[in-house]
């Protein structure tokens, strides 16, 4: 963290005028890669990249970069849902890639976490979703964690979103996500892997 002060001024002269001008402050406290306790990384989007799904969306916010293809609404395999006409079915998958936090991490630990967001995602959307409109059919998403940088669940929460949208699923209201956390007992938005193994009580919200 690097503390403004009228002694260091000359030496941080952009980020002194930022500190006085919007926060009329002589001292502010800035995060290990610039940004204030409020600001969230940069964020971009993509969407229609995969000609294979009915919808697709890439979300990056930093180094933070997740991918989520919707198929259908389409037949339901189970025979007992494909006759069943008062609602669909969602189906969920959340899968991390092994090198997405730079080293590899082990296939067990990564299949149990990704198994139990799977079924949070899933909780998730089931509330929003107009299932009752598909009948007889099943929605797939697939959700691949490509780069973990820290909020990668949030991330994922929003690339959803908006493969969902780029399929034209029928939703009742849109689902959006960050993750907040303490950082050197300040609460921060869009914390960064970094600062969640430093800080504490990282959370999506």
């Amino acid at each position: 963290p690097v503390f403004i002060t009228p002694q260091n001024k000359q030496t941080n002269n952009k980020k002194s005028n930022m500190s006085t001008s919007t926060h009329h402050h002589d001292e502010i406290l800035y995060r290990q890669d610039g940004r204030l306790h409020d600001e969230l990384r940069d964020l971009t989007t993509k969407l229609s990249f995969c000609n294979y799904a009915d919808g697709s969306a890439q979300v990056t916010m930093g180094f933070t970069k997740v991918i989520a293809l919707v198929h259908g609404p389409k037949e339901s395999s189970s025979r007992q849902l494909a006759t069943d006409k008062d609602g669909g079915q969602l189906k969920i998958s959340y899968n991390t890639t092994s090198f997405c936090r730079g080293k590899q991490m082990a296939e067990s630990k990564r299949s149990h976490r990704n198994v139990e967001f799977a079924s949070t995602l899933r909780d998730v959307f089931d509330t929003v979703l107009m299932v009752e409109q598909y009948g007889g059919s099943e929605i797939v998403v697939e959700v691949t964690v490509i780069a973990d940088d820290g909020g990668a669940k949030s991330v994922a929460i929003n690339a959803v979103t908006l493969a969902l949208i780029d399929a034209g699923i029928g939703m009742r209201e849109y689902v959006v996500s960050a993750t907040t956390g303490v950082v050197n007992n300040k609460a921060c938005a869009d914390v960064c892997w970094s600062e969640r193994k430093a800080g504490e009580f990282p959370l999506a919200v």
